[in-house]
């Protein structure tokens, strides 16, 4: 979990928010406990990630250090989409859209 501490730290500062910001943003009482996750001294509950990641607008792939890229999912796809748009037709987009739905459909469907 040490990882994680790292790369909440580096993006917080990339952020250029204090200790004092975050721990207001995720419902700490103080920023001690933002500076102990930071520096490896307490680990973050499970569920705590996600929310860590939307605080500093980033994905929990890069806060895990699977992921260089600090941008959210949904902005990735935006920015795909922004390089790629003129390539596609409209039944191109269509289908894209189709996907999504089928996508968003099987998941909120699942066990």
């Amino acid at each position: 979990m040490a990882k994680i501490g790292a790369q909440i730290k580096a993006r917080r500062q990339q952020l250029g928010l204090t200790l004092e910001q975050l721990a207001q943003k995720m419902g700490y009482k103080d920023k001690s406990s933002i500076s102990k996750i930071e520096n490896g001294k307490a680990d973050i509950p499970q569920e705590k990630v996600e929310l860590f990641a939307r605080a500093l607008d980033t994905s929990v792939s890069y806060l895990m250090g699977e992921s260089e890229d600090t941008a959210q999912p949904q902005d990735r796809l935006i920015a795909f989409y922004g390089e790629v748009k003129d390539c596609l037709d409209e039944a191109d987009k269509d289908d894209l859209i189709a996907f999504m739905r089928l996508k968003a459909q099987l998941k909120q469907n699942k066990p």
